[in-house]
């Protein structure tokens, strides 16, 4: 396992305190002075730091993203074995059914393929909403 070096050690405080006195609303020379760094080793600093972050929250969210979409694979076997067993009731059938295309619904919102869809309203149609079908 590498070490890390006193160095690197120092820089990563170095980095966290600019990030956290930034968040506290301090100016990049204010974070300088009390660091005892350059204005633009501070604004370095906080811009690594906040890509640490940004990448290291990425990456759990991928890995949970990932974990969900096994979990309903494994979901989805199990409706599918269901199916195919020829001794269930139709009841049973059809709630497994149900399930599979709940395992579906739940995929296309986690891989986010459930996009916005646009829908265009004319003016028959919204007269027939409203009851004010009189003139259509």
């Amino acid at each position: 396992m590498a070490k890390t070096s006193a160095k690197a050690m120092t820089r990563a405080e170095l980095q966290r305190k600019a990030c956290g006195l930034r968040m506290k609303a301090w100016s990049y020379p204010r974070i300088a002075a009390e660091l005892g760094i350059a204005v633009g080793t501070a604004y370095n600093y906080v811009a690594a730091q906040i890509k640490a972050d940004t990448d290291a929250a990425s990456e759990t969210g991928d890995q949970i993203r990932n974990q969900m979409l096994d979990q309903l694979d494994a979901a989805m076997s199990h409706c599918l074995a269901v199916m195919a067993n020829p001794e269930i009731t139709d009841a049973n059938r059809l709630a497994a059914v149900s399930k599979i295309v709940s395992v579906h619904e739940r995929r296309a919102k986690l891989l986010g393929l459930d996009g916005a869809i646009k829908v265009s309203v004319d003016e028959s149609v919204l007269a027939l909403l409203t009851g004010d079908d009189d003139d259509v």
